[in-house]
């Protein structure tokens, strides 16, 4: 073959481009294309899909979301809304699981799943811990703006401290 050029290999005495090879659309990683996806088709990795297809929707009537939703791993979707302070839970097939209203005189701000699927609420005073089927676990007084929750289960609370300065707390 002597020398064979970008995306070819020698075989039985000839370059062959075998840059594609598996693929169907993308980059050949020589500056060309292996192909293209038809019907608005997206590329990803070596073959085509077709664009996101709506699975279910859940209508939030009369609810204000205040956060991003946290999915459990059997694709429960927890989020929390506002008037009323509710935690909400949407089964993977978009059905109301359940509903569970803020503690009195507080309201709800935020979810995050925790170590072993626990739920972790961000509250108007506090961070609160919700078990999966909505039981009120625990509760801490650290009033915190944002969470996240660390690989280990700690749980990360950004929030208010005296005067202009923020606090990181770690649960």
């Amino acid at each position: 073959c002597g020398s064979c050029g970008c995306g070819e290999v020698c075989q039985s005495g000839k370059c062959q481009f075998t840059a594609c090879s598996g693929k169907s659309c993308g980059s050949d990683g020589c500056g060309g294309s292996c192909g293209t996806c038809s019907g608005g088709g997206m590329c990803v990795g070596t073959g085509c899909v077709a664009k996101g297809t709506l699975k279910w929707e859940f209508l939030v009537d009369g609810y204000t979301v205040l956060c991003t939703p946290a999915v459990g791993a059997d694709g429960t979707v927890y989020f929390s809304t506002d008037f009323p302070f509710e935690l909400v839970a949407v089964s993977s097939s978009g059905a109301k699981k359940w509903a569970v209203a803020a503690p009195q005189d507080k309201s709800f701000w935020g979810v995050a799943i925790g170590k072993g699927g626990a739920l972790v609420v961000r509250a108007s005073d506090g961070v609160m811990g919700y078990s999966t089927a909505g039981s009120l676990l625990w509760t801490a007084d650290y009033e915190v703006y944002a969470l996240a929750i660390g690989k280990d289960g700690t749980i990360y609370g950004l929030g208010p401290d005296a005067g202009d300065a923020w606090r990181l707390v770690a649960l």
